[in-house]
């Protein structure tokens, strides 16, 4: 599974992106082993985005997903 981080998350993370081999089966899942392997990133507001669909609960995830880390943005 890729993850792509982005903006202040990606600063805070000091990694564009990585490749993860965990089985990581729901975006509950994810978001646990984010902060075990960054514990500061509870501390800054993002959203979790599954093939460019921003999800707001817990999503089912596959091993081909793109998931991307996004700080709140605003519109113009």
């Amino acid at each position: 599974m890729k993850i792509v981080f982005y903006g202040t998350i990606r600063e805070k993370t000091k990694t564009k992106s990585i490749v993860i081999e965990e089985k990581l089966q729901t975006s509950l899942q994810l978001k646990d082993w984010l902060k075990s392997k960054y514990p500061d990133i509870e501390k800054y507001a993002y959203k979790i985005a599954v093939n460019n669909h921003i999800i707001d609960k817990n999503q089912d995830i596959k091993s081909t997903d793109l998931i991307s880390i996004i700080p709140p943005f605003i519109g113009g």
